[in-house]
């Protein structure tokens, strides 16, 4: 009652001072999610941006895997302010890629690339980010996969450089270069260093879905007992069930299920990952 009173009775350019001083306030407070909303409800644009870019580098933001709450604030934003925000393009790259949208992300990458060329100052963080982003790219379309192979094993003996949530992308990204390249037990080894370091970064979501990364690779050799004990460990990683890749989880064990011929079982370990 008392926010409706405040609310009727004030003016729209106080309303949205008020929107951008709770939007600070939530960002000093390490409250992010709610840092980005009172941002855009301010009706400043470039304000949203500033604080989206700070935002979307905090590893916390990713932890979930809410990917479609990162693209639904991306979308948000007018398109011109992201040139000059190479952090922010990268990011923002990121989430549509995982999100399928691979025409944007590609865009963005490639505007992120050129400011990261032309800036003087070296960003070696956001370089680095750039490599994993272009080698996850080029993977998933079959290409370049031995050049991802090498520029994410260069990377990764250089954690000082790249910081943790990075190096777990990096170590991801190397197990999909290994995985199509038909390397199966280097994409698997690659796939369980990526959870370990998205695990110790706080990322849950990676870390899950790296455990699951390295079931189905354990699945193609064959060891079903022991993708099952790693999709249980990936369950207990997150330490919350409705946490998105957690339904991966429950979807390979289902698969697992039916390929011993249990198929009550399979089905609803299938439909509780849906």
């Amino acid at each position: 009652l008392m926010a409706d009173s405040l609310r009727a009775g004030s003016d729209k350019s106080t309303l949205e001072a008020t929107h951008r001083r709770a939007s600070q306030w939530y960002e000093a407070h390490d409250l992010p999610g709610e840092a980005v909303h009172h941002a855009f409800a301010a009706n400043d644009p470039v304000l949203a941006a500033d604080v989206l870019e700070r935002v979307i580098q905090k590893a916390s933001i990713w932890s979930r895997g809410e990917i479609s709450l990162l693209t639904g604030w991306l979308d948000s934003l007018p398109a011109s302010l992201l040139p000059d925000r190479p952090a922010l393009s990268l990011h923002a790259s990121r989430a549509l890629y995982l999100s399928g949208r691979m025409e944007r992300a590609e865009a963005l990458l490639r505007q992120a690339e050129q400011s990261l060329r032309d800036d003087a100052r070296k960003q070696p963080e956001l370089t680095a980010l750039a490599i994993i982003l272009r080698a996850a790219m080029d993977a998933m379309r079959g290409e370049n996969l031995a050049e991802a192979v090498a520029a994410m094993r260069r990377l990764l003996a250089q954690p000082e450089i790249i910081g943790g949530h990075a190096a777990a992308r990096a170590a991801d990204t190397l197990g999909l270069a290994c995985e199509l390249s038909g390397d199966v037990g280097e994409a698997e080894e690659a796939y369980l260093q990526a959870s370990e370091l998205a695990h110790a970064a706080g990322v849950s979501y990676l870390a899950v879905n790296a455990h699951c990364e390295a079931a189905l690779m354990q699945i193609q050799q064959g060891r079903l007992s022991l993708a099952t004990e790693t999709c249980q460990a990936a369950l207990g990683l997150a330490g919350d069930d409705s946490a998105p890749p957690m339904g991966l989880a429950w979807a390979i064990l289902g698969d697992i299920a039916r390929e011993r011929n249990d198929p009550a079982t399979a089905e609803q370990l299938i439909l509780t990952g849906i």
